[in-house]
């Protein structure tokens, strides 16, 4: 019989990227819009609060996804 889908090893594994890729481009999406949009990463005359709450959640945020897709790709 023929099977009209995909290999499981296959499909597996462009699902893994197609889950890495959205979870990057959510990241960016977020930190885009707080850093950007709501202006917390500009430090117009000083540095405020914001900014260093803002950068701090970019950092560890950044850190958390790193160690996210090291466990999703067990390099």
């Amino acid at each position: 019989m023929f099977s009209s889908g995909m290999e499981p090893d296959i499909k597996k594994y462009l699902l893994r990227i197609l889950n890495s890729m959205s979870v990057i481009v959510l990241w960016m999406m977020i930190n885009a819009t707080l850093g950007i949009y709501l202006g917390w990463a500009m430090i117009d005359d000083k540095l405020r609060l914001i900014n260093i709450i803002f950068y701090a959640w970019l950092l560890g945020s950044f850190i958390f996804l790193v160690y996210y897709l090291f466990r999703k790709w067990k390099l």
